[in-house]
């Protein structure tokens, strides 16, 4: 009996720890000055939240084992919110302070046992502190996963900005000093750019997303995982097509026109090292839940955020 035991607790160690789900999501949960910069943002909390960890298709139960990297969830109530649940489960949670995720908007949630925690904002961010977010995770039998959870700058469409590319750069040189201290090694993240980006008043010349990100990360062994549908929805969702009336005046005046002037484009990703074995690889979070948003209801509901997220669930023998 004990040594069937034994083998039991030795074969659970192993399943337990087989595959990551790699989950990256922008919850969009921003105000300024008592302002939503994405409409209905104390609304969709409460929503976002059971999205997350209470609905079992959430992609965080793919497998037993998950990591989510969160952008934006700047306001306080889904800060708390979010961290309520993760404490309850005993889930790690890292940044632990909203006086840190306020001007970043970041979080790293995990169920598996955390080894640690790193935040390393972006040398210049021109409208918040944001930046890079590395941490390490024990995935038993001696092996580690190493995950980054980053939120770069926006370039309008004029052109990749320096600043975009800077973050792109420095990205890079966090996988050289981090992705050799670990057995696995992933990234997620709203990079607000893709392929695919485009404008409605101009051509975008994407070459600085090759140039300075993608053939790069190549090079330091790391793949871009192929484009599982656009992740910044001008044609369906309605969050992203009617922005909140402030914004929607500031572009009529500035720039000619009311919404966004970005069109359907992928602006979140993942990248996983070029060994590594990807069991699924699919959108998140783009259910519609019914919500009263002003002019924004449909028949099927509203989404929860002007994103939706990625996820891969990674094999890690």
């Amino acid at each position: 009996m004990k040594k069937f035991l034994a083998l039991f607790l030795i074969l659970f160690q192993f399943s337990a720890f087989a595959d990551v789900a790699v989950v990256t999501y922008n919850m969009a949960q921003l105000k300024r000055k008592g302002l939503d910069l994405v409409a209905c943002t104390r609304r969709r909390v409460a929503l976002q939240v059971d999205a997350i960890f209470k609905d079992p298709a959430s992609p965080i139960y793919a497998d037993k084992n998950f990591v989510l990297l969160i952008q934006e969830s700047w306001t306080k109530k889904s800060f708390y919110a979010m961290r309520k649940v993760a404490m309850e489960k005993g889930y790690a949670f890292f940044p632990d302070d909203h006086k840190i995720v306020r001007n970043s908007g970041q979080l790293v949630i995990s169920n598996l046992p955390a080894l640690q925690f790193i935040s390393i904002p972006f040398s210049h961010d021109k409208y918040a502190t944001k930046g890079i977010i590395y941490a390490r995770f024990d995935l038993g039998d001696t092996n580690t996963l190493g995950i980054i959870n980053i939120h770069t700058a926006y370039s309008e469409r004029r052109g990749f900005s320096e600043e975009h590319k800077m973050h792109f750069t420095e990205l890079v040189q966090a996988v050289k000093k981090f992705k050799g201290q670990t057995s696995h090694f992933a990234i997620g993240g709203d990079f607000n750019a893709g392929a695919d980006m485009g404008f409605k008043n101009t051509e975008f010349d994407i070459s600085p997303w090759n140039d300075s990100l993608v053939t790069p990360m190549k090079t330091e062994g790391m793949k871009l995982l192929e484009s599982v549908g656009i992740t910044w929805d001008e044609s369906k969702n309605m969050l992203v097509r009617i922005p909140p009336l402030l914004l929607r005046i500031v572009n009529k005046y500035k720039n000619g026109y009311t919404g966004w002037d970005m069109t359907d484009s992928t602006l979140d990703h993942i990248f996983v090292q070029e060994n590594a074995e990807v069991l699924r690889h699919e959108l998140a979070f783009k259910k519609k839940v019914p919500l009263n948003c002003g002019r924004r209801d449909d028949r099927e509901g509203l989404h929860l955020s002007d994103h939706y997220g990625v996820m891969a669930l990674i094999k890690t023998p």
